[in-house]
């Protein structure tokens, strides 16, 4: 593919090779040299220099704070990837389907909950009143898989262990669809206040939304709202207490 490239918004498309050319440039290492060439025709480098309007974000993907991943995935097995890389001076977003175009974003770091939520669609939604259940890790891959006849046998058993209309109801959606279900991982340099991780699963349906967690050996299903799910993405990255930082060298 060709690289493209608008220096007035910083956004790009290219493929990967690209963009490792991109970030051993930021790094102070030499480029692949296919990569280089289609960043040079896209005009994102002059020579051996970033384009200005992406110095900041590829090196807050060279040198992040933290690194997270989004994976989307629907009924039919379409899958979207997003690496995001967050800096202090900036958020970094290479979106795309493994091994199509991919779109290079960046936003200020404290835009990173709308950026998901924009990636994610996330929008109004109704209130889904189905009732949590319980199932164990494997069902849940059977559950929202793209295969119809595997979602029909996990969401039939789910419909008759629950017994109302309401989760019947979701069940039913889960087996038809549309849906899609996508998971955020962010992952940091821990410290003995936490682990350096966290994560968030959310099914998105025409009947409302729901939240996965793991609750002792199995995987909790909880109905949710869009309102719920951006509060818990505007806390998903490390706080300042979270993470570990490299002293400082004496002068």
């Amino acid at each position: 593919m060709t690289a493209t490239f608008d220096p007035d918004t910083g956004r790009a498309t290219l493929d990967r090779v690209s963009f490792d050319a991109l970030l051993a440039l930021a790094a102070g290492a030499d480029p692949p040299a296919r990569g280089l060439e289609k960043a040079q025709e896209a005009g994102l480098v002059s020579g051996s220099s970033l384009h200005p309007a992406v110095r900041t974000p590829i090196a807050a993907a060279a040198d992040p704070v933290a690194v997270a991943r989004l994976e989307m995935r629907n009924e039919e097995g379409k899958l979207v990837v997003g690496e995001c890389w967050v800096s202090t001076e900036a958020a970094t977003y290479l979106v795309g389907q493994p091994g199509g175009d991919l779109e290079l974003i960046s936003t200020a770091p404290s835009f990173f909950p709308v950026s998901i939520s924009r990636l994610v669609g996330l929008s109004p939604r109704p209130r889904t009143g189905f009732q949590p259940w319980r199932m164990p890790r494997e069902m849940v891959d059977d559950t929202l898989c793209d295969d119809p006849e595997r979602r029909l046998t996990a969401t039939t058993a789910i419909s008759g262990s629950a017994g109302d209309e309401a989760t019947t109801a979701y069940a039913d959606a889960l087996a038809k669809g549309p849906w899609w279900y996508w998971n955020l991982g962010v992952h940091w340099p821990g410290t003995d206040e936490s682990d350096g991780a966290r994560s968030l699963h959310i099914v998105d349906t025409q009947l409302g939304m729901a939240i996965l967690s793991l609750s002792d050996e199995l995987i909790a299903v909880d109905p949710t709202n869009p309102t719920e799910v951006f509060w818990l993405l505007t806390a998903i990255l490390p706080r300042d207490n979270e993470l570990a930082f490299a002293p400082a060298m004496p002068s």
